[in-house]
C-alpha cells in the first residue's frame, strides 16, 4: 500500500536569485559561442546573448520591473533563443533546448498575472511567442523546406506540449491559491479541479508510457483519487498480477484486490462499460464507484476504482475520461513493462532487463543480438531506430533500445550456427535501412551471444553480449558472437599464465570498458597502479600481485553492461539509480567466471565495495571476512577517483586524498591498508624501489 499523506510545495524564486541565474545562463551561452563561432560570422546571437545579460541583471537590481511586466520577460526570452538558433542552425542548433528554459516562465505568467481572464490571455500569448519565434528561426535559418521537414514538426509538437503542460501545472497552482482563498466556492474549485486532473491525462498519457508500469499504475491510482476527491484509489489488470492500491488518510485496513467487493467491482464495470457503483461500506470507506480502462466492444485491460469521494454524474465522465487519457500506458506491450524510450517508441533498456530475466528464469533462452546503428545525424538515426523496430516484430523478434545508437534484439535459436546467421540477416537488414542515413557514417556492426551453462544473469548476458559487439566493431565483417557462460580459457590458447593482465582476453575488457565510457580505462589503469604499489608495501608475493594488477584493473568490469543514461549522467544517481549500479560488482565477477586464469582476481571484482564496518555491498562482509585483494583495491579505487576530474566534484590533491582515506580507516577502509598506503602516496611509484623497501624492512625486523 502506498501511504498518500505526502504533501508537496512549491515556492517562487525571487526576482533578484532568478536575475542572478539569467545572468549566469547568458554568460555560459557568451562562452559557448566563443568555443565553436566567431563573431563576425553569428554577430546577431552574440548581441542576443548580451542583450539577455543585460536584462538578467536588471532583474537582479531591479525585480519588480521584471514582476510587473512577465509577458515582457516572456516576449524578450523568446527573441533571444531565435535569433541564437536562427544564427546557429535552425532547428538543429544546440542552443534549440533553451526554448524549453524559456517556457518554464510561463508558469509564473500563468500563476501571477491579476485576473482569471488575464491569466488565460498572457499565458496563451506567451506561449505563442515563444512557438512563433521558434517558427521563424526555423524559417531563416532553413528555409520553406526546413517548415516541411518532419523533424520540424516533431520538434513544434514536443513544444507545443510543453508549453501547454507547463500553462496547465501554472493554472492548477493558480487554482489552489484560489481555492485557498476562497472557501465559499470550494466545491465548484473541486469540479474543476478534478476536469482539469482529467485533461492532465489527457495531455501527459503518451509521456507516461516511459515510466515503469508501476509507475503509471501509481499515477493512475492518485490521479483517480484527485478526479473523484476520495480517500481510497485503486487500478487493476485482467491480464495478469498487475494492480497498485493508494490510501488518503489513516486506516486500519483497506481493501485490497483480494476483497471481494473489489473484484466484483472490477469485473462487473468491465462487462458493463461504464461507471458501476457500490453501496456498501468496506473497512470503513464508502462511495465506491469502478469505471474500466480500455476500448468500447472490445475486452477491457481492468479498472480504476475509487472509495471515500463524492462523485456525481460529472465525476464518473472524469473518471471515464483520465481511463481512457491513460489505457495506451496501462494496455503497452508485456515486451514495454519496464517503460518506453520517449524519442523511437521502442521498450527501453529496463523492459529489456525484465523480459530476459523473465525468460531465463522461465528456462528460455533467447539469443542476445547487439546491434551498433551505423553513425549518422540524430534524426536520422531515431527514425532508423522506428523503422527497424517495425520491422523486427513483423518477423518475431523483439527489440529493444538500449543506447544512444545501440539496439539489443532477442530472438529465438537453437544453436550458436542458428545465432550467427541470424546476426548476419540482422547486419543485412540494417545496412539496408541505414542507406537512407544523412552524412558519411560508419558501418554497422552486430554481434550475438547465447546462454551458456555457466550464464547467471540477464545483466551479465547483456553485458557478454556487448562485449562481443566491441569485438564485431573490430572486424572486416563486422559480426562476432560468444556463448556466455562458456569456459573461454579452455578453448582458446590465450596463454600468458594466470591472472596476467597482458592476456588478450583482459586487454579486450579493457577495451570494452573504454568504448563505453572512456573514463572507466584510465581510472581502471590508475586504480592497478595504486594497488601495485599498496600491494608492494603489504609484502604481496608475485601471485598475488598478478591477481591484484587484474583485479584492479578489471574491478569495474560489470559497468558495461549499466544503462547509458546512469552511467554517463553527470548529477546525483536516484535511489533507483543508485540500485541498479551497485548490481555491477556482480555482474562484473558473473563476466570473468568462465574464464578460469582469471579466477584469482574475481575476489577483488566482487568485494571491492564492501566496507571495512560491513556496511557495503554486494554481501555486507566486514573485516577479515573481505578478501585483502578487494580490501586493497576498495582503498585504490577511492583514491584514484578522488585524484580524479568528475561530474560530480573537483580533483582533490594527493594529500587531501590520502587524508580522506585515513580518516576513513576502521569505518570504510581496512587500517593496514590506509597506512599502507600513506607509506608510498607521496613517492614517485617505482616498483624496484618499493620492492626494496620491504625488503629492507622485513631485514630489520
Amino acid at each position: 500500500m502506498i501511504d498518500g499523506r505526502t504533501k508537496a510545495s512549491s515556492r517562487a524564486i525571487p526576482g533578484s536569485w532568478e536575475g542572478l541565474i539569467r545572468t549566469a545562463l547568458a554568460a555560459t551561452v557568451l562562452f559557448s559561442l566563443g568555443l565553436s563561432w566567431t563573431f563576425e560570422d553569428t554577430m546577431w546571437a552574440y548581441l542576443a546573448a548580451l542583450f539577455a545579460a543585460l536584462s538578467g541583471l536588471l532583474a537582479t537590481f531591479r525585480p519588480e520591473v521584471l514582476c510587473r511586466w512577465r509577458i515582457v520577460g516572456v516576449t524578450a526570452d523568446a527573441s533571444v533563443v531565435s535569433v541564437l538558433v536562427a544564427e546557429t542552425g535552425g532547428g538543429g542548433s544546440a542552443f534549440f533546448p533553451l526554448y524549453f528554459l524559456a517556457a518554464l516562465s510561463l508558469m509564473n505568467l500563468a500563476r501571477r498575472s491579476g485576473s482569471h481572464g488575464r491569466a488565460r490571455i498572457e499565458g496563451a500569448g506567451g506561449a505563442v511567442v515563444l512557438i512563433g519565434g521558434c517558427l521563424l528561426a526555423t524559417l531563416v535559418a532553413e528555409g520553406w523546406d526546413g517548415l516541411g521537414s518532419t523533424l520540424f514538426a516533431f520538434r513544434m509538437t514536443l513544444l507545443t506540449m510543453f508549453c501547454a503542460s507547463v500553462l496547465l501545472v501554472g493554472f492548477n497552482v493558480r487554482a489552489l491559491r484560489a481555492s485557498a482563498a476562497e472557501s465559499s466556492a470550494a466545491a465548484a474549485t473541486e469540479r474543476s479541479r478534478a476536469g482539469r486532473v482529467a485533461a492532465q491525462a489527457d495531455a501527459l498519457g503518451p509521456a507516461l508510457g516511459a515510466l515503469g508500469i508501476e509507475s503509471a499504475l501509481e499515477y493512475a491510482a492518485e490521479a483517480a483519487c484527485a478526479v473523484a476527491g476520495a480517500s481510497y484509489g485503486h487500478v487493476t489488470s485482467l491480464r495478469g498480477n498487475l494492480h497498485r492500491t493508494v490510501m488518503r488518510g489513516n486506516f486500519d485496513a483497506c481493501p485490497s484486490w483480494w476483497h471481494p467487493y473489489v473484484q466484483r467491482l472490477v469485473l462487473w464495470s468491465c462487462r458493463e462499460g461504464g461507471a458501476v457503483r457500490l453501496e456498501e461500506a468496506v473497512h470503513g470507506v464508502e462511495g465506491f464507484v469502478a469505471v474500466p480502462v480500455g476500448v468500447a466492444g472490445e475486452e477491457s485491460w481492468g479498472a480504476i476504482v475509487v472509495g471515500g469521494g463524492r462523485v456525481g454524474a460529472q465525476g464518473e465522465r472524469d473518471l471515464l475520461r483520465l481511463a481512457a487519457g491513460i489505457r495506451p500506458a496501462l494496455e503497452r506491450s508485456p515486451d514495454a513493462a519496464g517503460g518506453l524510450d520517449v524519442s523511437s517508441g521502442l521498450p527501453n533498456s529496463a523492459s529489456l532487463g525484465r523480459v530476459l530475466r523473465q525468460e531465463l528464469s522461465a528456462g528460455s533462452a533467447p539469443a542476445v543480438l547487439a546491434v551498433r546503428l551505423a553513425a549518422g545525424a540524430s534524426s536520422s538515426v531515431e527514425d532508423l531506430l522506428v523503422r527497424l523496430g517495425g520491422r523486427l516484430r513483423i518477423g518475431g523478434r523483439r527489440a529493444f533500445r538500449y543506447g544512444e545508437a545501440t539496439l539489443v534484439v532477442l530472438a529465438k535459436s537453437s544453436g550458436e550456427a542458428e545465432a550467427a546467421g541470424k546476426a548476419r540477416a540482422l547486419k543485412r537488414l540494417v545496412d539496408q535501412e541505414s542507406k537512407g542515413l544523412a552524412g558519411p557514417r560508419a558501418e554497422a556492426a552486430v554481434a550475438f551471444v547465447l546462454p551458456g551453462a555457466g550464464a547467471k544473469g540477464a545483466d551479465a548476458l547483456v553485458a557478454t553480449a556487448l562485449l562481443a559487439l566491441e569485438d564485431a566493431c573490430g572486424k572486416k565483417e563486422k559480426v562476432a558472437g560468444a556463448v556466455a557462460g562458456a569456459a573461454v580459457g579452455a578453448r582458446e590458447p590465450f596463454g600468458g599464465g594466470p591472472a596476467d593482465a597482458s592476456l588478450p582476453f583482459v586487454q579486450g575488457f579493457v577495451k570494452a570498458m573504454s568504448a563505453r565510457d572512456p573514463y572507466l580505462a584510465g581510472h581502471s589503469a590508475g586504480v592497478s597502479r595504486t594497488a601495485d604499489r599498496i600491494g608492494r608495501a603489504l609484502s604481496f608475493d608475485q601471485e598475488q600481485l598478478d591477481a591484484l594488477a587484474v583485479g584492479a584493473l578489471l574491478h569495474d568490469v560489470g559497468k558495461i553492461g549499466m544503462p547509458d543514461r546512469i552511467l554517463h549522467k553527470p548529477g546525483a544517481l536516484t535511489d533507483e539509480e543508485y540500485a541498479v549500479i551497485k548490481r555491477h560488482p556482480t555482474i562484473g565477477a558473473e563476466i570473468v567466471a568462465p574464464i578460469p586464469e582469471l579466477s584469482p582476481a574475481s575476489p577483488a571484482i566482487l568485494h571491492h565495495h564492501e566496507r571495512f564496518d560491513g556496511l557495503g555491498y554486494p554481501n555486507g562482509l566486514r573485516a577479515e571476512e573481505i578478501p585483502l585483494v578487494a580490501r586493497v583495491v576498495a582503498v585504490a579505487d577511492a583514491f584514484d577517483s578522488m585524484r580524479r576530474e568528475r561530474p560530480y566534484g573537483s580533483r582533490m590533491s594527493v594529500r587531501a586524498a590520502l587524508e580522506e582515506i585515513v580518516r576513513q580507516a576502521g569505518t570504510q577502509f581496512d587500517p593496514n591498508v590506509a597506512e599502507a598506503l600513506s607509506r608510498v602516496a607521496l613517492r614517485p611509484y617505482d616498483p624496484h624501489a618499493d620492492d626494496l623497501a620491504v625488503r629492507g624492512r622485513a631485514a630489520s625486523k
